[in-house]
């Protein structure tokens, strides 16, 4: 009941699906140190939790999340199926504390979890996507570095994991915009004509139209992809796809979902100026002013 409470909660954003948390806490209780599932109980817990500060910031849910991913690890033996999972969640988690805190410990801890992870992960499996999630920390810990090694390394981890994950998997989506924002970040730094940014513009359309990602994820693919489009002065191309971005905004806060109020607003804050940048880039491709109003 928790995890598909939770899943709701990523498709939809309805802060209310996070009650996944106290179903899960429960399940937790119940279970017995020695309980074949207490793991995954575990982890699901602490997922959630990490959730929650994701969407509210609140730091407490983040240690909380820790704790409980840590026991994952602790409980789970060296040959446990789900084990790679946890290592990559508490990974991923310690470098969201890195992100706040700045602390590097934490982030040096993440790479090795994430990399010890990948040793128990199939050549020929989607979570293989796990080199991305572990690319994506090597950059972080290049911009607080700043060892060009690091950046060489996160290339080439997020090239290997885009080539496992299956067209149609609903990871793909994230997968070609972190990709995306891994070669754009890249030609930044070293002024490189070996990643063209027309690129980058490839990754963020081909995440935009994957049909079963979730609306915010596509929408965020598709900004990126029209700001570029836009500093290249491809004024025709930005503005087709503000127009569909535009149309295709209602979906994230439809009322067929359980938000409230509050949620509705959180979900479309982040494209309040969506379709003034439509109207403005129409504008600037020569369009009808009609089609701008």
């Amino acid at each position: 009941m928790g995890n598909w409470l939770g899943k709701r909660f990523e498709r939809t954003g309805a802060v209310v699906d996070l009650d996944a948390i106290s179903k899960i806490t429960i399940a937790v209780k119940s279970a017995p140190y020695s309980h074949p599932w207490r793991a995954s109980r575990l982890g699901s817990l602490g997922n959630w939790l990490a959730r929650r500060y994701e969407r509210t910031g609140y730091v407490e849910d983040l240690e909380e999340a820790i704790r409980q991913v840590e026991k994952a690890v602790n409980t789970a033996p060296s040959n446990h199926l789900n084990r790679p999972n946890y290592l990559t969640s508490l990974g991923n988690m310690l470098v969201w504390r890195f992100k706040r805190t700045g602390n590097l410990l934490d982030i040096r801890l993440a790479i090795r979890l994430l990399e010890e992870a990948m040793k128990f992960t199939p050549s020929n499996s989607p979570d293989r996507a796990i080199w991305l999630n572990l690319a994506t920390i090597i950059r972080w810990k290049y911009e607080k570095t700043g060892d060009p090694v690091d950046l060489r390394n996160a290339i080439t981890r997020a090239k290997e994991a885009l080539k496992t994950i299956p067209e149609d998997h609903p990871n793909r989506a994230a997968s070609l915009s972190c990709f995306g924002d891994l070669l754009y970040f890249f030609s930044s730094q070293c002024h490189t004509t070996k990643v063209n940014t027309c690129d980058c513009v490839s990754y963020y359309t081909g995440s935009w139209e994957r049909d079963n990602a979730p609306p915010v994820l596509r929408l965020r693919s598709a900004l990126k992809a029209t700001r570029i489009l836009s500093d290249l002065g491809k004024w025709e191309d930005s503005s087709n796809l503000l127009y569909q971005m535009v149309h295709f905004l209602p979906s994230i806060s439809s009322q067929a979902y359980n938000l409230t109020q509050q949620d509705h607003q959180h979900m479309l804050r982040e494209f309040s100026g969506l379709s003034t940048l439509a109207a403005a880039t129409a504008l600037q491709a020569g369009k009808d002013l009609v089609e701008a109003l």
